[in-house]
């Protein structure tokens, strides 16, 4: 996440709709580099809307934390044992535990993204339903000052109520 920033949901009943949310929000912010739109219409592209990022769509940025984490313990582990029970001849100490540290740490996270670029972002999974309809989602990172005001803006141009507009919690980022 930015510093100084959130990012903001908006679910709009069609991809129409959501292009003139983009258009509303393109005008407030000068360009739609803050801005990605997240539906199941194969037509996105032609509609000239922002897609949002591979981050935004997957649960890439957690499943690299999760990989490094427990690759890294791994490694740990394996460093100690190889420090506890090393090879004949050989001495190992600290640089064998970082090393390895390092390469599971590595490793994990590696593994992780494989799997976390090809699951749904939480946010994603929360709308699937509404998704499979036809909505669309559009996310976009504005300044915290200007939370409130886009919130407001765009809710009460597109009569958003209840679950179709929010922050993206810290949980799902």
């Amino acid at each position: 996440m930015n510093i100084g920033k959130q990012k903001l949901y908006f679910i709009f009943k069609d991809t129409d709709e959501a292009s003139s949310a983009v258009a509303l929000l393109e005008e407030e912010l000068g360009g739609t580099e803050h801005i990605g739109v997240i539906c199941e219409d194969a037509n996105l592209k032609l509609e000239n809307l922002p897609q949002a990022s591979i981050d935004e769509r997957s649960d890439l940025a957690n499943a690299l934390k999760r990989g490094a984490s427990i690759g890294g313990v791994a490694g740990a582990l394996a460093g100690l044992t190889a420090i506890a029970f090393p090879p004949s001849g050989v001495v190992l100490g600290g640089a064998a535990l970082l090393g390895l540290s390092v390469a599971g740490s590595t490793f994990g996270a590696w593994a992780a993204s494989l799997i976390g670029v090809s699951e749904d972002h939480p946010l994603v999974e929360e709308f699937q339903t509404r998704l499979s309809k036809g909505e669309a989602i559009v996310l976009v990172d504005v300044d915290d000052e200007a939370v409130k005001s886009t919130l407001d803006r765009v809710s009460s141009k597109f009569n958003l109520l209840g679950e179709t507009a929010g922050k993206v919690s810290e949980a799902t980022q």
